[in-house]
């Protein structure tokens, strides 16, 4: 019994109480033992009765008691009854839970839109898997309404779960062959070898031989006697693969003039397009020296022995004299000078030193362009190195070096053959 029963009990009580003190008031009882019972008057006229009738006989207080209760416990059924009546539901089916909320469409339309994502709501494309759909007993009557399918889900932008692995199908997936599919290998330089035309030629056994004296001396490094070309030389800069990451690169160059030279030997020996024939008309790159020799010059420079020869590394490509009467090419230990007249000769040491006091190869100097190597006397100890208007005579090892012009005075002395009481030693 709920608190609105409850209180309608307690009302009908109070009623009932209130009508047993009316009728207790309206008619009084005398007792007796077993007589007729003479009844009181009341004073107002309407309830004065005959004595003779039922209506005004006395009634005997318990059977008055007994009715009283008799009509107050059917009053109290009623009351009862009526208020438990309100109280029930109008059916007595059992409530059923309560339905999931949706969204349903407009009377017009049968098809309900697919609702709106939200943090509540689980997003359909989240997990590639089919969930039963939860079926709920509804109150009659039945509204069937049809949901609208969602729309498909996008693969470029639906992240995709992986399906759970179990033991069995990580032992089989160790177990599977490698995937046919090969690995992808970097794409390597293809170069090709360096032609033996371009190979330096092993140092010859009568080198130039460098003067004590600093100031006639051009000798500034050792020559390098294992040199040789760089194999596969890379294009582009590949950390760790370089052959300044395998290798010491000598004095005076640096990690960056290393790998700039391998790059040029690349790109001077590629196989794209280029021909042997190219190849020995262009540039020859010597690491880890990040300068090319070109021409006559780089002919001359191999034949002597390249880095392995008395000039060491080169220090410069090839330059265009003053005039643009002949190219140079400066090494660590001399220069290579050529020229149309007379080639490509090394001037090196002390005949460096007294050409250079004479003005070189220049129109107003004494001697201009050279046109030999140095030649080494018959006895073994004076040189000399010709030049276009003249020649420079070397003694000995320290001897400063005399240079003669071409004409008399030279023919009268190797005429005579003066040998070892001059510096004009004997051819």
């Amino acid at each position: 019994m709920n608190q609105k029963q409850t209180g309608r009990m307690v009302f009908v009580t109070k009623v009932l109480s209130g009508a047993f003190v009316v009728l207790g008031k309206r008619f009084k009882f005398l007792h007796s033992d077993g007589a007729t019972a003479t009844p009181v008057r009341m004073k107002d006229s309407r309830y004065q009765m005959n004595s003779q009738t039922t209506r005004g006989s006395v009634v005997p207080r318990s059977r008055w008691w007994r009715q009283c209760v008799v009509a107050g416990t059917t009053v109290v059924m009623v009351a009862v009854g009526g208020s438990a009546a309100l109280a029930q539901p109008a059916s007595t089916t059992p409530t059923p839970p309560p339905a999931p909320v949706t969204t349903t469409a407009p009377a017009t339309s049968d098809v309900v839109p697919a609702p709106a994502l939200t943090e509540d709501t689980a997003d359909p494309c989240a997990v590639p898997t089919t969930t039963a759909p939860v079926t709920t007993t509804t109150a009659p009557p039945v509204t069937t309404t049809t949901t609208a399918p969602a729309p498909p889900c996008d693969p470029a932008t639906t992240p995709v779960v992986p399906e759970p692995v179990g033991p069995e199908t990580a032992a089989a997936s160790e177990s599977a062959p490698a995937s046919a599919v090969p690995p992808v290998t970097p794409a390597q330089d293809t170069v090709a070898p360096l032609p033996a035309e371009l190979m330096p030629a092993a140092p010859a056994a009568d080198q130039p031989v460098a003067p004590d004296d600093l100031e006639r001396s051009s000798k500034t490094a050792e020559p390098d006697l294992d040199w040789r070309p760089t194999e596969n030389p890379k294009s582009t800069i590949v950390p760790g693969q370089m052959r300044s990451d395998r290798e010491e690169v000598p004095a005076p160059f640096t990690k960056e003039d290393a790998d700039k030279a391998e790059m040029l030997e690349a790109q001077q020996r590629s196989t794209s397009g280029t021909s042997r024939m190219s190849l020995l008309a262009t540039c020859q790159t010597y690491w880890p020296s990040p300068y090319s020799v070109c021409g006559d010059i780089r002919d001359k420079y191999n034949s002597l022995g390249g880095p392995a020869s008395f000039l060491s590394f080169p220090t410069s490509g090839n330059i265009v004299n003053p005039g643009n009467t002949g190219e140079r090419v400066t090494f660590l230990n001399g220069p290579i000078y050529w020229s149309a007249a007379g080639g490509a000769h090394p001037v090196v040491n002390s005949f460096l030193n007294r050409w250079g006091i004479h003005g070189y190869e220049a129109a107003t100097g004494m001697l201009g362009y050279p046109t030999t190597d140095e030649i080494v006397h018959a006895d073994g100890v004076g040189r000399r190195q010709e030049f276009q208007r003249g020649a420079i005579y070397v003694a000995f090892q320290n001897a400063i070096g005399s240079a003669i012009r071409n004409g008399l005075i030279r023919l009268f002395a190797l005429g005579r053959g003066w040998c070892r009481s001059t510096p004009l030693p004997c051819r």
